[in-house]
């Protein structure tokens, strides 16, 4: 929409030579902002190694002991008869 109304070389933005007339719409105002980094935390080489092994897909141990009722995939089995020609 802003492309529409901004004025181009030859005087005339492209909505007044489209619609010949002049538009009431007014422009937007941008002002620029600088913006800075901010500075990256770092954490210690070792530490951060003990944090990556220690959450990287690793099995979680579980104290399960013989009596306790646990859940199990039901692996189906293949029903179709498969026939060599």
């Amino acid at each position: 929409m802003a492309y529409r109304f901004t004025p181009h070389t030859t005087g005339k933005s492209p909505a007044e030579l489209l619609f010949r007339r002049a538009s009431k719409i007014t422009l937007p105002e941008y002002t620029y902002m600088v913006v800075t980094k901010r500075p990256r935390t770092t954490m210690p080489k070792e530490n951060r190694e003990i944090r990556i092994t220690l959450t990287r897909n690793c099995a979680k141990e579980h104290d399960v002991e013989e009596g306790y009722v646990v859940l199990l995939k039901k692996i189906k089995e293949r029903t179709k008869t498969v026939t060599s020609i």
